[in-house]
Protein backbone atom coordinates (compact mmCIF):
# COMPACT_ATOMS: atom_id res chain seq x y z
CA UNK A 1 0.00 0.00 0.00
CA UNK A 2 2.63 2.29 0.89
CA UNK A 3 4.21 1.74 -2.75
CA UNK A 4 1.18 2.93 -4.53
CA UNK A 5 0.77 6.29 -2.06
CA UNK A 6 4.56 7.04 -3.26
CA UNK A 7 3.86 6.42 -6.69
CA UNK A 8 0.51 7.95 -6.63
CA UNK A 9 2.40 10.99 -5.32
CA UNK A 10 5.06 11.23 -7.68
CA UNK A 11 2.97 10.89 -10.83
CA UNK A 12 0.92 14.01 -8.79
CA UNK A 13 4.13 15.95 -8.70
CA UNK A 14 4.62 16.03 -12.09
CA UNK A 15 1.09 16.95 -13.28
CA UNK A 16 1.34 19.80 -10.77
CA UNK A 17 4.70 20.92 -12.94
CA UNK A 18 2.58 21.45 -16.59
CA UNK A 19 0.34 24.69 -16.35
CA UNK A 20 -3.26 23.33 -16.25
CA UNK A 21 -5.23 25.18 -19.10
CA UNK A 22 -8.78 24.74 -20.46
CA UNK A 23 -7.46 23.71 -23.87
CA UNK A 24 -4.09 22.58 -24.95
CA UNK A 25 -1.61 24.94 -25.83
CA UNK A 26 -1.14 24.61 -29.58
CA UNK A 27 2.33 24.65 -31.25
CA UNK A 28 1.24 27.49 -33.78
CA UNK A 29 -0.76 30.00 -31.94
CA UNK A 30 -0.31 33.47 -34.57
CA UNK A 31 1.71 34.71 -32.04
CA UNK A 32 3.14 36.54 -34.65
CA UNK A 33 2.67 36.52 -38.61
CA UNK A 34 4.82 33.30 -39.25
CA UNK A 35 3.33 31.53 -35.93
CA UNK A 36 1.06 29.61 -38.14
CA UNK A 37 1.25 25.78 -39.04
CA UNK A 38 1.64 26.05 -42.64
CA UNK A 39 4.74 27.94 -42.25
CA UNK A 40 5.77 26.00 -39.70
CA UNK A 41 5.22 23.12 -41.74
CA UNK A 42 7.43 24.63 -44.91
CA UNK A 43 10.19 25.48 -42.69
CA UNK A 44 10.17 21.77 -41.02
CA UNK A 45 10.58 20.09 -44.84
CA UNK A 46 13.69 22.61 -45.75
CA UNK A 47 15.54 21.87 -42.22
CA UNK A 48 14.66 17.99 -43.37
CA UNK A 49 17.15 18.45 -46.03
CA UNK A 50 19.88 19.82 -44.35
CA UNK A 51 21.82 16.94 -43.19
CA UNK A 52 21.94 15.90 -46.85
CA UNK A 53 23.95 19.13 -47.96
CA UNK A 54 25.93 19.51 -44.08
CA UNK A 55 29.59 18.14 -44.24
CA UNK A 56 31.34 18.23 -41.21
CA UNK A 57 29.73 21.68 -40.64
CA UNK A 58 29.97 23.00 -44.19
CA UNK A 59 26.78 23.67 -45.65
CA UNK A 60 26.27 23.65 -49.32
CA UNK A 61 24.58 23.00 -52.86
CA UNK A 62 24.72 19.87 -54.53
CA UNK A 63 24.77 18.35 -57.97
CA UNK A 64 23.04 15.21 -58.63
CA UNK A 65 22.29 12.63 -61.21
CA UNK A 66 18.74 13.42 -61.11
CA UNK A 67 16.43 16.22 -60.27
CA UNK A 68 16.18 15.24 -56.59
CA UNK A 69 12.33 16.62 -56.08
CA UNK A 70 11.37 14.34 -58.97
CA UNK A 71 13.23 11.06 -58.33
CA UNK A 72 13.90 9.92 -54.38
CA UNK A 73 16.42 7.81 -55.67
CA UNK A 74 18.48 10.80 -56.97
CA UNK A 75 21.93 10.23 -55.93
CA UNK A 76 24.37 13.37 -55.13
CA UNK A 77 27.52 13.38 -57.64
CA UNK A 78 29.50 16.15 -55.89
CA UNK A 79 28.99 19.60 -54.14
CA UNK A 80 28.54 22.64 -55.72
CA UNK A 81 29.42 26.39 -54.46
CA UNK A 82 31.48 24.58 -51.67
CA UNK A 83 33.63 28.09 -52.52
CA UNK A 84 31.36 30.31 -50.97
CA UNK A 85 29.70 27.90 -48.30
CA UNK A 86 31.18 30.10 -45.69
CA UNK A 87 29.41 33.06 -46.56
CA UNK A 88 25.46 30.94 -46.66
CA UNK A 89 26.54 28.50 -43.43
CA UNK A 90 27.05 31.60 -41.39
CA UNK A 91 23.78 32.54 -42.72
CA UNK A 92 22.35 29.29 -41.06
CA UNK A 93 24.60 29.12 -38.34
CA UNK A 94 22.72 32.87 -37.22
CA UNK A 95 19.29 31.09 -38.10
CA UNK A 96 19.99 27.81 -35.87
CA UNK A 97 20.65 30.29 -33.03
CA UNK A 98 17.27 32.74 -33.79
CA UNK A 99 15.67 29.01 -33.86
CA UNK A 100 17.54 28.03 -30.44
CA UNK A 101 16.29 31.20 -29.22
CA UNK A 102 12.81 30.94 -30.41
CA UNK A 103 12.54 27.26 -28.91
CA UNK A 104 13.75 28.79 -25.18
CA UNK A 105 10.89 31.57 -25.34
CA UNK A 106 8.24 29.26 -26.55
CA UNK A 107 9.28 27.13 -23.33
CA UNK A 108 9.49 29.58 -21.11
CA UNK A 109 5.82 30.66 -22.54
CA UNK A 110 4.50 27.38 -21.68
CA UNK A 111 5.58 27.96 -17.88
CA UNK A 112 8.43 25.09 -18.37
CA UNK A 113 12.39 25.39 -17.64
CA UNK A 114 13.49 26.08 -21.21
CA UNK A 115 16.30 24.38 -20.49
CA UNK A 116 14.83 21.04 -18.89
CA UNK A 117 15.89 17.87 -20.49
CA UNK A 118 12.88 16.23 -18.61
CA UNK A 119 11.01 13.22 -20.87
CA UNK A 120 7.53 13.51 -21.96
CA UNK A 121 5.34 16.17 -21.54
CA UNK A 122 2.73 17.63 -23.34
CA UNK A 123 3.20 17.62 -27.32
CA UNK A 124 3.69 21.51 -27.44
CA UNK A 125 6.52 21.13 -24.97
CA UNK A 126 8.25 18.02 -26.22
CA UNK A 127 8.21 19.90 -29.67
CA UNK A 128 10.17 23.11 -28.62
CA UNK A 129 12.67 20.73 -26.82
CA UNK A 130 13.06 19.02 -30.33
CA UNK A 131 13.66 22.40 -32.18
CA UNK A 132 15.83 23.84 -29.27
CA UNK A 133 18.38 20.13 -29.38
CA UNK A 134 18.24 20.05 -33.06
CA UNK A 135 19.05 24.11 -33.25
CA UNK A 136 21.74 22.93 -30.57
CA UNK A 137 23.29 20.34 -32.10
CA UNK A 138 23.63 21.78 -35.46
CA UNK A 139 24.90 25.03 -34.19
CA UNK A 140 27.72 23.21 -32.41
CA UNK A 141 28.96 21.31 -35.55
CA UNK A 142 28.93 24.87 -37.77
CA UNK A 143 30.95 26.50 -34.89
CA UNK A 144 33.36 23.47 -34.27
CA UNK A 145 33.85 24.03 -38.28
CA UNK A 146 34.34 27.95 -38.78
CA UNK A 147 36.94 27.60 -35.57
CA UNK A 148 38.86 25.03 -38.08
CA UNK A 149 38.02 28.15 -40.73
CA UNK A 150 39.57 30.36 -38.71
CA UNK A 151 42.90 28.45 -37.17
CA UNK A 152 44.00 26.36 -39.54
CA UNK A 153 46.03 28.56 -41.57
CA UNK A 154 48.60 28.53 -38.15
CA UNK A 155 49.43 25.21 -39.57
CA UNK A 156 49.74 26.63 -43.31
CA UNK A 157 54.03 26.08 -42.86
CA UNK A 158 55.88 27.62 -46.02
CA UNK A 159 59.34 28.83 -46.89
CA UNK A 160 61.73 30.83 -49.54
CA UNK A 161 61.96 29.09 -52.69
CA UNK A 162 61.73 31.35 -55.78
CA UNK A 163 60.92 29.41 -59.00
CA UNK A 164 59.22 29.38 -61.98
CA UNK A 165 57.03 26.39 -63.35
CA UNK A 166 57.37 25.29 -66.65
CA UNK A 167 54.35 23.72 -66.89
CA UNK A 168 52.33 26.81 -67.16
CA UNK A 169 52.15 30.10 -69.29
CA UNK A 170 53.92 33.57 -68.02
CA UNK A 171 50.12 34.43 -67.82
CA UNK A 172 48.53 31.88 -65.14
CA UNK A 173 48.34 31.94 -61.74
CA UNK A 174 51.58 31.03 -60.31
CA UNK A 175 54.28 30.99 -63.42
CA UNK A 176 56.50 33.06 -61.08
CA UNK A 177 56.42 31.48 -57.82
CA UNK A 178 58.69 32.23 -54.49
CA UNK A 179 57.38 29.81 -52.40
CA UNK A 180 56.37 31.88 -49.48
CA UNK A 181 58.02 32.28 -46.39
CA UNK A 182 57.33 36.00 -45.98
CA UNK A 183 53.99 36.05 -44.08
CA UNK A 184 53.96 33.67 -41.26
CA UNK A 185 51.70 30.76 -40.77
CA UNK A 186 48.63 32.43 -38.06
CA UNK A 187 45.61 31.87 -37.09
CA UNK A 188 43.02 34.50 -37.76
CA UNK A 189 43.82 34.32 -42.00
CA UNK A 190 40.07 32.94 -42.58
CA UNK A 191 39.72 29.70 -45.13
CA UNK A 192 36.96 29.39 -47.83
CA UNK A 193 36.92 25.83 -46.95
CA UNK A 194 37.86 22.79 -45.85
CA UNK A 195 37.23 18.74 -45.73
CA UNK A 196 39.30 16.10 -44.01
CA UNK A 197 41.31 14.31 -46.14
CA UNK A 198 38.99 10.65 -47.36
CA UNK A 199 36.36 11.89 -46.38
CA UNK A 200 32.79 9.95 -45.91
CA UNK A 201 31.42 10.37 -48.28
CA UNK A 202 33.78 10.51 -50.88
CA UNK A 203 32.55 13.56 -52.98
CA UNK A 204 32.73 15.98 -49.35
CA UNK A 205 35.73 16.33 -51.32
CA UNK A 206 37.20 19.87 -51.97
CA UNK A 207 39.70 18.46 -53.95
CA UNK A 208 37.22 16.75 -56.10
CA UNK A 209 36.17 19.97 -57.60
CA UNK A 210 39.95 21.51 -56.71
CA UNK A 211 42.59 19.09 -57.90
CA UNK A 212 45.75 21.01 -59.02
CA UNK A 213 43.86 23.86 -57.99
CA UNK A 214 45.75 27.07 -57.35
CA UNK A 215 43.36 27.86 -54.55
CA UNK A 216 43.37 24.33 -52.66
CA UNK A 217 46.11 24.21 -49.80
CA UNK A 218 47.08 21.60 -48.21
CA UNK A 219 47.23 18.93 -46.31
CA UNK A 220 47.31 20.43 -43.28
CA UNK A 221 47.35 18.85 -39.81
CA UNK A 222 44.53 20.38 -37.34
CA UNK A 223 45.62 20.12 -33.33
CA UNK A 224 43.82 16.37 -33.10
CA UNK A 225 46.23 15.38 -36.26
CA UNK A 226 43.69 14.93 -38.45
CA UNK A 227 44.47 16.09 -42.19
CA UNK A 228 42.50 18.87 -43.98
CA UNK A 229 42.18 20.33 -47.55
CA UNK A 230 41.04 23.52 -47.94
CA UNK A 231 40.37 26.45 -50.42
CA UNK A 232 42.50 29.89 -49.95
CA UNK A 233 41.83 33.31 -51.80
CA UNK A 234 38.73 34.37 -49.47
CA UNK A 235 36.87 36.60 -50.36
CA UNK A 236 34.51 39.77 -48.36
CA UNK A 237 31.26 37.10 -49.32
CA UNK A 238 32.93 34.64 -46.63
CA UNK A 239 34.54 36.82 -44.54
CA UNK A 240 31.11 38.67 -44.05
CA UNK A 241 28.53 35.60 -43.69
CA UNK A 242 31.24 33.93 -41.40
CA UNK A 243 30.89 37.23 -38.95
CA UNK A 244 27.55 37.54 -39.61
CA UNK A 245 26.83 34.01 -38.27
CA UNK A 246 29.86 33.84 -35.58
CA UNK A 247 28.53 37.21 -33.75
CA UNK A 248 24.75 35.81 -33.47
CA UNK A 249 25.23 33.15 -32.62
CA UNK A 250 27.32 34.57 -29.72
CA UNK A 251 24.46 36.39 -28.24
CA UNK A 252 21.60 34.48 -29.03
CA UNK A 253 23.16 30.74 -28.84
CA UNK A 254 25.99 30.91 -26.47
CA UNK A 255 23.94 31.89 -23.92
CA UNK A 256 25.01 30.84 -20.03
CA UNK A 257 24.05 27.49 -20.41
CA UNK A 258 26.82 27.45 -23.59
CA UNK A 259 29.62 29.27 -22.08
CA UNK A 260 32.07 27.08 -24.02
CA UNK A 261 30.75 28.10 -26.79
CA UNK A 262 31.24 31.97 -26.02
CA UNK A 263 34.87 31.70 -25.94
CA UNK A 264 35.22 29.45 -28.84
CA UNK A 265 33.03 32.06 -30.97
CA UNK A 266 34.66 35.27 -29.19
CA UNK A 267 38.16 33.93 -29.90
CA UNK A 268 37.59 33.18 -33.43
CA UNK A 269 35.98 36.77 -33.88
CA UNK A 270 38.87 38.37 -32.27
CA UNK A 271 41.46 36.27 -34.37
CA UNK A 272 39.99 37.07 -37.48
CA UNK A 273 40.05 41.28 -36.56
CA UNK A 274 43.14 40.65 -35.30
CA UNK A 275 44.98 38.85 -38.20
CA UNK A 276 43.39 41.90 -40.67
CA UNK A 277 44.76 44.45 -38.63
CA UNK A 278 48.29 43.39 -37.96
CA UNK A 279 48.69 43.73 -41.47
CA UNK A 280 46.70 47.39 -41.80
CA UNK A 281 43.58 45.48 -43.71
CA UNK A 282 45.31 44.35 -45.92
CA UNK A 283 44.66 40.25 -45.78
CA UNK A 284 48.78 38.87 -46.41
CA UNK A 285 48.81 35.19 -47.70
CA UNK A 286 52.02 32.46 -46.96
CA UNK A 287 52.49 31.60 -50.08
CA UNK A 288 54.30 32.71 -52.93
CA UNK A 289 52.21 32.15 -56.37
CA UNK A 290 52.10 35.70 -58.17
CA UNK A 291 48.37 37.26 -59.42
CA UNK A 292 49.16 39.48 -61.80
CA UNK A 293 46.49 41.78 -62.41
CA UNK A 294 47.39 42.90 -65.30
CA UNK A 295 46.73 39.50 -66.72
CA UNK A 296 43.06 39.62 -65.39
CA UNK A 297 44.29 38.01 -62.21
CA UNK A 298 42.24 38.39 -59.41
CA UNK A 299 44.30 39.99 -56.14
CA UNK A 300 42.63 37.16 -53.56
CA UNK A 301 44.87 34.51 -55.09
CA UNK A 302 48.31 36.11 -55.15
CA UNK A 303 50.55 36.63 -51.77
CA UNK A 304 48.51 39.69 -50.81
CA UNK A 305 44.91 41.43 -51.56
CA UNK A 306 43.93 45.19 -50.10
CA UNK A 307 40.59 43.22 -48.98
CA UNK A 308 39.44 45.43 -46.39
CA UNK A 309 41.21 48.52 -47.14
CA UNK A 310 38.29 48.79 -50.18
CA UNK A 311 35.30 48.56 -48.26
CA UNK A 312 35.18 50.93 -44.71
CA UNK A 313 31.95 49.59 -43.78
CA UNK A 314 33.62 45.49 -43.56
CA UNK A 315 36.51 47.30 -41.63
CA UNK A 316 33.38 48.41 -39.04
CA UNK A 317 32.07 44.78 -38.74
CA UNK A 318 35.29 43.14 -38.04
CA UNK A 319 36.36 46.14 -35.40
CA UNK A 320 32.76 46.22 -33.82
CA UNK A 321 32.24 42.41 -33.37
CA UNK A 322 35.47 41.68 -31.87
CA UNK A 323 35.46 45.04 -29.79
CA UNK A 324 31.72 43.00 -28.47
CA UNK A 325 33.53 39.75 -28.21
CA UNK A 326 35.89 40.67 -26.19
CA UNK A 327 33.63 42.63 -23.66
CA UNK A 328 31.30 39.59 -23.62
CA UNK A 329 34.37 37.09 -22.31
CA UNK A 330 36.27 40.00 -19.90
CA UNK A 331 38.89 40.16 -22.52
CA UNK A 332 39.58 43.90 -20.73
CA UNK A 333 43.14 44.01 -22.84
CA UNK A 334 41.86 43.36 -25.96
CA UNK A 335 38.59 45.52 -25.41
CA UNK A 336 40.89 48.67 -24.77
CA UNK A 337 42.99 47.70 -28.01
CA UNK A 338 39.53 47.61 -29.75
CA UNK A 339 38.02 50.33 -28.49
CA UNK A 340 41.55 52.67 -29.66
CA UNK A 341 41.15 51.06 -33.20
CA UNK A 342 37.37 51.74 -32.94
CA UNK A 343 37.78 55.25 -32.17
CA UNK A 344 40.02 55.48 -35.06
CA UNK A 345 37.80 54.05 -37.93
CA UNK A 346 34.70 55.78 -36.77
CA UNK A 347 36.48 59.04 -37.20
CA UNK A 348 38.22 57.64 -40.30
CA UNK A 349 34.93 56.67 -42.01
CA UNK A 350 31.66 58.48 -40.32
CA UNK A 351 34.14 61.64 -39.49
CA UNK A 352 34.88 62.33 -42.88
CA UNK A 353 31.90 60.76 -44.88
CA UNK A 354 33.87 58.19 -46.47
CA UNK A 355 31.20 55.34 -45.27
CA UNK A 356 28.45 57.06 -46.80
CA UNK A 357 30.35 58.19 -50.11
CA UNK A 358 30.84 54.29 -50.32
CA UNK A 359 27.27 53.30 -50.03
CA UNK A 360 26.17 56.11 -52.72
CA UNK A 361 29.10 54.43 -54.89
CA UNK A 362 27.49 51.25 -54.65
CA UNK A 363 24.26 52.14 -55.10
CA UNK A 364 24.75 53.60 -58.24
CA UNK A 365 25.78 50.52 -59.91
CA UNK A 366 22.39 47.80 -58.67
CA UNK A 367 22.98 45.69 -61.63
CA UNK A 368 26.98 44.85 -61.27
CA UNK A 369 27.68 42.39 -58.50
CA UNK A 370 24.24 42.40 -56.69
CA UNK A 371 25.97 40.29 -54.00
CA UNK A 372 27.90 43.05 -52.30
CA UNK A 373 24.09 44.16 -51.05
CA UNK A 374 24.21 41.28 -48.79
CA UNK A 375 27.47 41.93 -47.65
CA UNK A 376 26.75 45.31 -46.66
CA UNK A 377 23.38 44.77 -45.13
CA UNK A 378 24.97 41.74 -42.82
CA UNK A 379 27.62 43.80 -41.66
CA UNK A 380 25.14 46.90 -41.01
CA UNK A 381 23.12 44.19 -38.85
CA UNK A 382 25.73 43.50 -36.56
CA UNK A 383 27.83 47.53 -37.25
CA UNK A 384 24.16 48.78 -35.95
CA UNK A 385 22.68 46.52 -33.37
CA UNK A 386 25.99 46.23 -31.41
CA UNK A 387 26.18 50.03 -31.51
CA UNK A 388 25.88 51.55 -27.55
CA UNK A 389 26.53 55.47 -28.55
CA UNK A 390 22.99 56.74 -30.15
CA UNK A 391 24.86 59.42 -32.39
CA UNK A 392 27.23 56.88 -33.85
CA UNK A 393 24.39 54.36 -34.28
CA UNK A 394 22.39 56.99 -36.34
CA UNK A 395 25.08 57.65 -38.66
CA UNK A 396 25.32 53.84 -39.28
CA UNK A 397 21.56 53.88 -39.78
CA UNK A 398 21.97 56.86 -42.15
CA UNK A 399 24.60 55.55 -44.65
CA UNK A 400 22.50 52.40 -44.48
CA UNK A 401 19.60 54.35 -45.77
CA UNK A 402 21.51 55.06 -48.75
CA UNK A 403 20.95 51.56 -50.18
CA UNK A 404 17.99 50.99 -48.83
CA UNK A 405 16.72 54.02 -50.92
CA UNK A 406 17.87 52.44 -54.04
CA UNK A 407 17.68 48.35 -52.79
CA UNK A 408 13.63 49.09 -51.35
CA UNK A 409 11.56 48.01 -54.84
CA UNK A 410 13.53 44.68 -54.71
CA UNK A 411 11.49 42.52 -53.34
CA UNK A 412 14.15 40.85 -51.24
CA UNK A 413 13.22 39.33 -47.88
CA UNK A 414 16.36 38.68 -46.33
CA UNK A 415 17.07 42.90 -46.74
CA UNK A 416 13.84 43.74 -45.34
CA UNK A 417 13.76 40.97 -42.54
CA UNK A 418 17.58 42.16 -41.28
CA UNK A 419 16.07 46.34 -41.90
CA UNK A 420 12.93 45.58 -39.74
CA UNK A 421 15.18 43.82 -37.45
CA UNK A 422 16.98 46.79 -36.83
CA UNK A 423 14.51 49.43 -36.81
CA UNK A 424 10.94 48.14 -35.57
CA UNK A 425 9.88 50.32 -38.89
CA UNK A 426 6.44 49.67 -40.18
CA UNK A 427 6.45 51.91 -43.04
CA UNK A 428 9.30 54.31 -44.58
CA UNK A 429 6.49 57.06 -45.74
CA UNK A 430 2.58 57.61 -44.87
CA UNK A 431 0.78 54.56 -46.43
CA UNK A 432 3.48 52.18 -47.65
CA UNK A 433 3.22 48.65 -46.67
CA UNK A 434 5.26 48.23 -43.71
CA UNK A 435 8.66 46.41 -43.74
CA UNK A 436 7.59 43.38 -42.02
CA UNK A 437 4.70 42.84 -44.02
CA UNK A 438 6.90 43.38 -46.63
CA UNK A 439 9.66 40.99 -45.64
CA UNK A 440 6.66 38.15 -44.73
CA UNK A 441 4.91 38.14 -47.97
CA UNK A 442 8.40 38.10 -49.92
CA UNK A 443 9.49 35.29 -47.97
CA UNK A 444 6.27 33.13 -48.68
CA UNK A 445 6.74 33.99 -51.95
CA UNK A 446 10.50 31.95 -51.86
CA UNK A 447 7.84 28.68 -51.74
CA UNK A 448 6.24 30.15 -54.94
CA UNK A 449 9.87 30.25 -56.84
CA UNK A 450 10.70 26.71 -55.31
CA UNK A 451 7.85 25.10 -56.70
CA UNK A 452 8.49 27.40 -60.25
CA UNK A 453 11.23 25.42 -60.82
CA UNK A 454 10.30 22.02 -59.47
CA UNK A 455 7.68 22.35 -62.28
CA UNK A 456 10.22 23.70 -64.49
CA UNK A 457 12.26 20.84 -64.66
CA UNK A 458 9.95 18.13 -65.39
CA UNK A 459 10.81 16.99 -68.47
CA UNK A 460 13.01 19.87 -69.65
CA UNK A 461 15.64 22.57 -68.81
CA UNK A 462 15.07 25.19 -65.99
CA UNK A 463 12.58 27.93 -67.42
CA UNK A 464 14.59 31.19 -68.47
CA UNK A 465 12.78 34.13 -69.21
CA UNK A 466 15.07 35.65 -72.41
CA UNK A 467 12.53 34.74 -74.82
CA UNK A 468 10.05 37.04 -73.47
CA UNK A 469 12.03 40.17 -74.15
CA UNK A 470 10.70 39.50 -77.93
CA UNK A 471 7.14 39.10 -77.37
CA UNK A 472 5.12 42.36 -78.95
CA UNK A 473 1.56 41.13 -77.93
CA UNK A 474 -0.14 40.30 -74.72
CA UNK A 475 -1.92 36.89 -75.00
CA UNK A 476 -3.46 37.92 -71.47
CA UNK A 477 -2.99 37.48 -67.69
CA UNK A 478 -4.07 33.33 -68.21
CA UNK A 479 -1.99 32.71 -70.73
CA UNK A 480 1.39 31.16 -69.28
CA UNK A 481 3.93 33.29 -68.81
CA UNK A 482 6.58 31.99 -71.03
CA UNK A 483 4.63 33.72 -73.17
CA UNK A 484 3.87 36.84 -71.86
CA UNK A 485 5.82 39.61 -72.73
CA UNK A 486 8.59 41.63 -70.24
CA UNK A 487 10.37 44.75 -70.98
CA UNK A 488 13.90 44.54 -71.46
CA UNK A 489 16.96 46.51 -71.37
CA UNK A 490 20.44 46.17 -71.28
CA UNK A 491 21.86 44.66 -68.31
CA UNK A 492 24.49 47.68 -67.69
CA UNK A 493 21.52 50.44 -68.24
CA UNK A 494 20.96 52.63 -64.59
CA UNK A 495 18.42 55.43 -64.02
CA UNK A 496 19.02 57.81 -61.54
CA UNK A 497 15.92 59.05 -59.51
CA UNK A 498 16.17 62.47 -57.94
CA UNK A 499 13.66 62.97 -55.30
CA UNK A 500 12.49 66.81 -55.63
CA UNK A 501 11.33 69.04 -52.70
CA UNK A 502 7.31 69.08 -53.96
CA UNK A 503 7.37 65.37 -54.32
CA UNK A 504 7.88 64.38 -57.49
CA UNK A 505 11.08 62.94 -58.52
CA UNK A 506 13.44 63.10 -61.85
CA UNK A 507 14.39 60.08 -64.13
CA UNK A 508 17.85 60.87 -65.33
CA UNK A 509 19.57 58.12 -67.67
CA UNK A 510 22.84 57.64 -65.22
CA UNK A 511 24.85 54.89 -67.47
CA UNK A 512 24.75 53.57 -71.03
CA UNK A 513 22.32 51.33 -72.52
CA UNK A 514 19.50 53.98 -71.83
CA UNK A 515 18.58 53.37 -75.95
CA UNK A 516 18.86 50.03 -77.63
CA UNK A 517 22.48 48.69 -77.39
CA UNK A 518 24.82 51.14 -77.65
CA UNK A 519 28.52 49.92 -78.42
CA UNK A 520 30.33 49.07 -75.30
CA UNK A 521 27.16 48.08 -73.61
CA UNK A 522 26.44 44.63 -72.01
CA UNK A 523 24.39 43.15 -74.64
CA UNK A 524 22.95 40.55 -71.89
CA UNK A 525 19.69 41.96 -71.37
CA UNK A 526 18.07 42.12 -68.20
CA UNK A 527 14.19 42.87 -67.08
CA UNK A 528 13.63 46.56 -66.45
CA UNK A 529 11.98 46.03 -63.16
CA UNK A 530 12.44 43.32 -60.96
CA UNK A 531 10.66 39.91 -61.60
CA UNK A 532 8.29 38.59 -59.01
CA UNK A 533 10.08 36.55 -56.27
CA UNK A 534 8.05 33.40 -57.80
CA UNK A 535 9.59 33.39 -60.91
CA UNK A 536 13.58 34.42 -60.43
CA UNK A 537 16.52 32.46 -61.74
CA UNK A 538 17.34 29.38 -59.48
CA UNK A 539 19.88 29.76 -57.07
CA UNK A 540 22.00 29.03 -54.03
CA UNK A 541 20.69 31.87 -52.02
CA UNK A 542 18.21 34.12 -54.20
CA UNK A 543 18.91 37.01 -51.88
CA UNK A 544 22.10 37.83 -53.13
CA UNK A 545 21.09 37.98 -56.91
CA UNK A 546 19.92 40.74 -58.98
CA UNK A 547 16.00 40.40 -58.98
CA UNK A 548 16.05 41.70 -62.89
CA UNK A 549 18.56 38.56 -64.12
CA UNK A 550 16.64 36.85 -66.83
CA UNK A 551 19.57 33.87 -67.40
CA UNK A 552 22.10 31.87 -65.84
CA UNK A 553 19.98 29.04 -64.60
CA UNK A 554 20.96 25.88 -63.46
CA UNK A 555 20.44 23.07 -66.40
CA UNK A 556 21.83 20.25 -64.47
CA UNK A 557 20.28 18.64 -62.11
CA UNK A 558 20.94 20.37 -58.52
CA UNK A 559 19.71 21.55 -55.08
CA UNK A 560 19.99 24.14 -52.87
CA UNK A 561 20.71 23.76 -49.44
CA UNK A 562 17.60 26.50 -48.98
CA UNK A 563 19.31 28.83 -46.43
CA UNK A 564 17.74 31.46 -48.04
CA UNK A 565 13.91 30.78 -46.94
CA UNK A 566 15.44 29.41 -43.57
CA UNK A 567 17.27 32.41 -42.75
CA UNK A 568 14.21 34.30 -43.33
CA UNK A 569 11.83 32.27 -41.56
CA UNK A 570 13.76 32.24 -38.19
CA UNK A 571 14.85 35.48 -38.18
CA UNK A 572 11.56 36.63 -38.86
CA UNK A 573 10.02 34.46 -35.97
CA UNK A 574 12.73 36.34 -33.30
CA UNK A 575 12.13 39.46 -34.27
CA UNK A 576 8.42 39.54 -34.35
CA UNK A 577 7.21 37.24 -31.36
CA UNK A 578 10.31 37.47 -28.63
CA UNK A 579 12.30 40.30 -29.15
CA UNK A 580 10.08 42.40 -31.19
CA UNK A 581 10.52 46.39 -31.09
CA UNK A 582 8.46 48.53 -29.13
CA UNK A 583 9.44 51.88 -30.51
CA UNK A 584 10.00 52.87 -34.01
CA UNK A 585 14.01 53.61 -35.35
CA UNK A 586 13.46 54.02 -39.06
CA UNK A 587 16.25 54.96 -41.11
CA UNK A 588 17.00 58.14 -41.45
CA UNK A 589 15.35 59.90 -44.96
CA UNK A 590 17.98 59.57 -47.57
CA UNK A 591 17.59 62.79 -49.99
CA UNK A 592 20.25 62.18 -52.23
CA UNK A 593 19.42 60.43 -55.29
CA UNK A 594 18.14 56.18 -56.12
CA UNK A 595 19.32 53.85 -58.80
CA UNK A 596 17.30 51.69 -60.81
Amino acid sequence: MRKWIILLLIVGSIAAAWPVTSEPKKISDSTGPLDTATDLEAALRFEALIPEHTFYGMVTALNYDAWPHLDPDANVTRMDGEADSGNYTGVYLAAQSWRYAQAKAELKELGVDPLSDSPGGPKVVRFWRNQRDEALERAREMVDYFHILVNIAKYWETSLDPRIDDSKDPEDIGWLDFGGGVVPAEAGLLMRACTPSDPDPAYADVTVNYTGHYRHIGPLEWEDGSQWHCLGGTSRDSYAGTIFGLAVALDYLATDENISLRKTLADDLMAITDYAAKYLWFQPRPHGMVANPLFGHNDLDGPISPLFIQVPLHKLHLLQTARHASHVIGDEAAAQRYEVLWAEEVANTVGTGSLLDSMLIDAAGPHNAYYKYQLHLMSFFNVIRLEPDPIIREEFKRAMGVLDATLTDDGNAFFEAMTYALTGEEGRSPGEQNRLDEAVGHHREWLDYYAFHEEAARGKPPFVHTGRCDIEEDPGEDAPISQQPLECVPTDQTDMVQPLPTGEEVVVPFRPGTDGFPPGTDKKPRAKDPLPVGVRRYADFLWQKDPTIITGDHMLPWRGPSIDFLGTYWMLRYYSEVEEAGTEQPLPVWAGPRFK
